[in-house]
């Protein structure tokens, strides 16, 4: 049987052909060809508390009423983020009007060049809106009563005019962009905002912003951006926490929360032999560090590896589908190098002590 490539077979799968997945049951997806069935298993989307929190979250925040024009969501690698904005938020947010396009999602380019890439920015704003003609936009500017084109095509003036006039005629609500931390390499992070910052007030879109912890030290020095923004942090399972007295227990809520997504993600296993993880769901959060996205990419190559051995299973698969030690480690050390950042800037607490919250809690209760 020819090599089954994630990267070939796994990869950009539109919303519509998720919404026709998820509508399969698991002898449906059982029927498919060995490609689709990664296509298939690939595109579930797991609910689960943490994710559901920040989907709150967000919807809080979305909208004309809200004074957060920037929504900065981090969080560890592999947490899910970029498939959560790309898919999840999308597809809430499609509409059935022509023309208009509610939400947007662009990856940040990574160039080599010692300036910052917004002209590639923008190109790839305009891209993602299937804007025509791009490579012939002009600038256009307001002299008095009338309204002047001037400058050469493709300028960087022009592409950010054409941006801005792409969202307001598209409806665009929220502009995602994933990958910023390729923008902030260039060690000029106040340029870098006060063009985001400025994009948002121009067009009244909303923007989301995101990243790794890297981000949260970004938004929350820049002032003229935190003031009119939210932080909202995709976490990790833990399989231990401490007690009111500082003791290390276990973490029972994490525990079963993410025994529940190993239990979802195989009743939708898409071959008649299903690996059973139920018993050992607190040692595959430890091998996962807690996090969905890893725990997913496990389950993805042992289904490649099973589906390559015509079906059957072999206990030999878990060691080939786990991340290296090595690269497990990489991935902890920068997890708990951000969680210490966030812990230190005191991140989801408050800055008066619990009497003061009290009291003006107590005060709320009662009517007028």
């Amino acid at each position: 049987m020819k090599k089954l490539l994630l990267s070939e077979h796994s990869r950009k799968i539109s919303i519509e052909e998720r919404i026709n997945f998820a509508k399969l049951t698991r002898d449906q997806a059982c029927l498919l060809p060995a490609d689709q069935k990664l296509r298939y298993f690939f595109s579930l989307q797991v609910s689960h508390l943490k994710l559901d929190r920040v989907e709150a979250n967000i919807n809080q925040h979305l909208g004309p009423y809200s004074d957060a024009r920037i929504l900065t969501l981090i969080g560890p690698p592999g947490a899910g983020k970029t498939s959560f904005a790309e898919n999840a938020i999308a597809n809430r947010m499609r509409s059935s009007e022509r023309g208009q396009q509610p939400f947007l999602f662009v990856a940040a380019p990574a160039h080599g060049s010692v300036q910052i890439p917004w002209s590639a920015v923008y190109r790839k704003i305009l891209e993602s809106g299937q804007e025509p003609l791009i490579d012939h936009k002009r600038a256009t500017v307001i002299e008095g009563d009338r309204v002047v084109t001037r400058g050469p095509r493709v300028s960087l003036d022009s592409l950010r005019s054409a941006v801005e006039s792409m969202l307001r005629h598209r409806g665009t609500r929220l502009l995602a962009l994933d990958e910023v931390l390729h923008l902030l390499r260039f060690n000029n992070t106040e340029a870098v905002m006060d063009t985001l910052k400025s994009l948002a007030d121009a067009t009244d879109s909303q923007l989301l912003l995101i990243g790794s912890y890297e981000l949260f030290g970004l938004v929350t020095t820049y002032a003229q951006v935190g003031r009119r923004s939210e932080i909202l942090y995709l976490d990790r399972y833990r399989r231990y926490i401490r007690d009111d007295e500082g003791m290390q227990v276990e973490n029972q809520a994490d525990l079963n929360e993410f025994a529940s997504v190993i239990s979802r993600l195989q009743k939708r296993w898409p071959l008649e032999w299903i690996p059973d993880f139920s018993e050992v769901c607190a040692d595959l959060l430890d091998a996962t560090l807690g996090i969905v996205g890893l725990l997913k990419d496990f389950l993805m190559q042992c289904l490649v590896l099973q589906i390559e051995n015509g079906g059957k299973w072999k206990s030999a698969f878990v060691r080939k589908a786990l991340k290296p030690a090595s690269v497990l480690s990489g991935i902890r050390r920068e997890i708990e190098s951000g969680e210490e950042i966030l812990t230190k800037a005191g991140y989801a607490q408050f800055s008066f002590d619990n009497e003061v919250l009290e009291r003006i809690e107590s005060a709320s209760a009662h009517a007028m």
